[in-house]
């Protein structure tokens, strides 16, 4: 079966194909949604000081990633054995229940523990997010399949922050108090997560006998995938893609906004210009992510992957490189620099996926690209914490030439991976 030029997996359905593409219009949008009504949430729920802030919300960080790697090397082997929709499902449900409870917290320790669950369902709907892609298309359309799929993503993610971002406000007029707001905020945010794990139940494909069983239990299949990769040298270039490559695209959304505000803050500006700055470039950045993500699926299905990865590195590279010879977030180059390393990013992102779900055996896909979720979170504390310290010791700019550095390694693999293919 045929949507437009993409050819989907045998058993595939509109039906179900129409669910994937909800699911991509959501998925992301819910998860990332949290960091934004977060603060609100702790000066005006928990009534938090502002000194105390920037350390919560760190720890909430560490914690999330650490419950997410945790998750992330069960869930993929447990789907491989039960099926992908009753984990998407699943997934959905425990983002909800993360939002319903969050601002019941009274407390900073009791809103770790709802963070927690909500570190669970984030990170299991984004391991399925990646394997729904790779699960639905055939070989020959399985990058334009993931380059579609992550530009409905980008969509998503820009209406639920323009939209989302101004229902506390909308509230608040209506004559709630601060309090109020938040949690009907979070209140309406979990709807929409228990809504779509509705329709994920209902619209994708459920496990039948016809598919290949899985080999083993999920802890056997985390095992097995990271075997594979030290048997077979390009999937293992995947997981090294995935540690740095995920580390891009944080580097990029916590320092780009950090460099902003330092600059205007210098420069004289006030903090709302500057939020106004940084969110201009993180605008143009999504944007970017959007409209390059269908072409590089399309260059993943018409030239030999590990090229396109280098291809995708070598533009990320490049677009770090421009931020750094500016030096000037307010320069017109600086937006130039953003564009160009929006579309290295999303192509690192859609490649690896197909290159990784292309090397995987089918009974141990979902092991393996769950398996890359956990290399990409590591990767993602490693950069952020290594960034964050040379932030302060360096220099503003420091981050984004230690994710330059780091992609010319991953660009000299993957030469050296073609090379011997």
């Amino acid at each position: 079966m045929r949507i437009g030029s993409i050819r989907l997996a045998r058993g595939v359905t509109r039906r179900h194909a129409l669910a994937a593409v909800y699911a991509s219009l959501t998925t992301i949008s819910l998860m990332v949604y949290i960091n934004l009504i977060q603060p609100y949430l702790l000066i005006n729920i928990l009534e938090l000081p502002p000194s105390e802030i920037g350390s919560v919300t760190g720890r909430l960080g560490a914690v999330h990633e650490g419950v997410a790697i945790l998750t992330m090397c069960l869930i993929g082997g447990l789907s491989d054995r039960w099926g992908r929709r009753v984990f998407y499902t699943a997934g959905f449900f425990m983002m909800g229940l993360g939002y319903l409870l969050y601002p019941l917290a009274d407390s900073p320790t009791q809103l770790t523990l709802f963070r927690a669950i909500f570190a669970i369902g984030t990170s299991t709907a984004l391991v399925m997010f990646t394997i729904v892609a790779v699960d639905y298309s055939r070989g020959e359309s399985r990058g334009k399949l993931i380059g579609a799929l992550n530009v409905i993503s980008g969509i998503g993610v820009m209406i639920m922050t323009v939209v989302m971002s101004r229902l506390p406000s909308m509230l608040e007029n209506a004559g709630y108090d601060g309090a109020a707001a938040g949690r009907t905020v979070f209140w309406i945010t979990a709807g929409l997560c228990f809504f779509s794990a509705i329709v994920l139940a209902l619209g994708l494909k459920k496990k039948s006998a016809r598919d290949e069983p899985a080999e083993a239990g999920p802890l056997t299949s985390a095992v097995t995938a990271l075997k594979l990769g030290l048997r077979n040298r390009t999937l293992a270039l995947t997981y090294g893609a995935a540690f740095i490559g995920r580390g891009d695209l944080a580097i990029i959304g916590m320092f780009l906004p950090l460099w902003v505000t330092r600059s205007a803050l210098d420069a004289g500006m006030s903090m709302g210009e500057a939020t106004l700055r940084a969110g201009t470039l993180l605008a143009v950045h999504q944007v970017a992510v959007v409209a390059w993500a269908f072409v590089a699926g399309s260059l993943n299905d018409r030239f030999h992957k590990v090229s396109v990865m280098v291809l995708a590195f070598v533009l990320a590279t490049i677009g770090y490189g421009v931020l750094w010879a500016v030096g000037d977030p307010f320069a017109l180059l600086a937006f130039a620099g953003v564009i160009i390393l929006a579309a290295g990013e999303i192509s690192i992102v859609v490649t690896n996926n197909a290159l990784a779900g292309e090397q995987a055996p089918n009974p141990s896909r979902g092991a393996v690209l769950g398996f890359l979720g956990v290399f990409g979170g590591v990767g993602i504390a490693l950069w952020t914490f290594a960034g964050g310290r040379i932030f302060d010791t360096i220099g503003v700019t420091a981050p984004f030439v230690m994710m330059m550095v780091a992609n010319l390694v991953v660009i000299a693999w993957a030469l050296i991976v073609r090379r011997m293919a």
